[in-house]
């Protein structure tokens, strides 16, 4: 950094302060490894972060990346070959993944990238192609059943922001995996006195569980709003119902009622929608009874976000599986999701204008820049020739370690030898 460089992963140093402000050095020896080969895991941790962002997909590809960026935001004077990240990993366990995906969950509520009034849950299916024997479930687009991982994420509906994260094979109960995930949830959102409680949870059918469903209601003490399966008695029933005019949704209808369900103690509101195009039903059920039909199927309708997010976060290549060890795709997938995705979404609440872009927008525009990088005296100096977005971004990081003391952060980075950054714009 003396000679100076040029990269093209410039916009990872806007992104350092931000790494400061999520306490990264404090948390990641929640991972529960100490150094790998002589690299401390917080280096490590950061190879994968900014890899993650930079288009990085496999492990496997780190031995081709040339840019000197990435290493360089890492801490390192070059990139660990894939030997080393695939050991490190390999290393951290599902427990101590889990840990630090929480810990990291609690940051993300303090800073505001989540609320936590309502949440939707969903799990996504990951197809592993490689030769090794691994459990089999359908796979949701291909509609036939293909060996895989599930990773199952907390979404915060209102930001759209994951709030936490875990992976299984194959196969369990939909009812242990929902209490698991709701509950480290709850205490996530819920870290302190002054946190704003968790009020409801939407999910698909898969968890339509009677005595999830009964659970959620009687001991977490909350609202939820899912949809019935249609089964043939369900479906008669439906039909059954007297239906009126649904204003605000053109050629449907809707009618309510309460049904009873198996190991669900009392009733459940059931809201039937009639799509007279399609001649088709859609029952939702919840254990609100204060709200409007309307309110909870947008709610329902609102559980996509989540869905939306896996297809966003392909950029980040979540499907792209180490291996077969859940071990070591919670790890990987922790770090993409907690740090990288997180990290790119502090930055832009500060880009008027493009608070609501995909990362891949954010990347394309504001980080994937050419910018100069060297060390002068105790700083290191970033310059940015042209950004396409200077206008924007100058006034963000002008006297940029003023700005970090002044709300309680050091500007010293201690994977750079503690030294600051000043970003120049020309």
């Amino acid at each position: 950094m003396r000679a100076g460089f040029h990269t093209y992963c410039g916009g990872g140093f806007l992104l350092l302060p931000y790494l400061k402000e999520m306490a990264i050095e404090e948390k990641v020896p929640f991972l529960g490894v100490k150094k790998n080969g002589g690299i401390s895991s917080l280096n490590l941790s950061l190879s994968i972060v900014f890899g993650s962002i930079f288009r990085i997909e496999r492990i496997s590809e780190y031995d081709d990346f040339t840019d000197l960026g990435i290493p360089v935001l890492s801490g390192l004077p070059s990139l660990p070959d894939q030997s080393t990240l695939q050991t490190f990993i390999s290393q951290i366990t599902m427990e101590n993944s889990e840990i630090f995906i929480k810990e990291m969950g609690k940051v993300s509520k303090r800073m505001g990238l989540i609320k936590g009034r309502a949440i939707n849950l969903d799990t996504h299916y990951s197809a592993y192609w490689g030769k090794s024997k691994i459990g089999k479930d359908k796979h949701p687009t291909r509609n036939k059943s293909l060996p895989g991982i599930r990773q199952i994420l907390t979404q915060d509906q209102e930001t759209t922001n994951p709030i936490f994260l875990t992976a299984k094979y194959p196969g369990g109960s939909p009812v242990d995996i929902a209490k698991k995930m709701l509950l480290i949830t709850k205490e996530i959102v819920e870290e302190d006195e002054d946190s704003s409680p968790m009020e409801r949870a939407i999910f698909d059918k898969w968890f339509s569980v009677g005595a999830l469903l009964d659970w959620i209601n009687r001991e977490m003490n909350i609202y939820f709003v899912t949809l019935l399966k249609m089964h043939e008695n369900r479906l008669e029933e439906a039909k059954s119902l007297s239906f009126q005019e649904f204003k605000e949704h053109a050629g449907e209808k809707i009618a309510q009622t309460h049904i009873k369900l198996k190991d669900y103690q009392g009733e459940v509101r059931m809201i039937a929608l009639y799509i007279l195009e399609e001649d088709k039903y859609i029952c939702h059920i919840t254990n609100d009874e204060k709200n409007i039909e309307e309110f909870l199927i947008e709610e329902y309708t609102n559980r996509w976000r989540i869905e939306n997010w896996f297809k966003e976060n392909s950029f980040l290549a979540l499907d792209k599986l180490p291996g077969i060890e859940l071990n070591k795709i919670l790890a990987l997938s922790g770090l993409k999701t907690s740090v990288a995705y997180n990290l790119v979404s502090l930055f832009k609440k500060n880009l008027e204008g493009y608070e609501k872009c995909f990362i891949e927008t954010i990347y394309r525009k504001f980080l994937h820049q050419g910018a100069y990088v060297k060390a002068k005296g105790r700083e290191i100096k970033v310059t940015f020739y042209n950004h396409p977005y200077q206008n924007i971004l100058k006034p963000l990081y002008q006297d940029i370690s003023a700005k970090m003391e002044k709300a309680g952060y050091s500007p010293a980075l201690s994977w750079l030898n503690g030294r600051p950054i000043k970003i120049d714009f020309k």
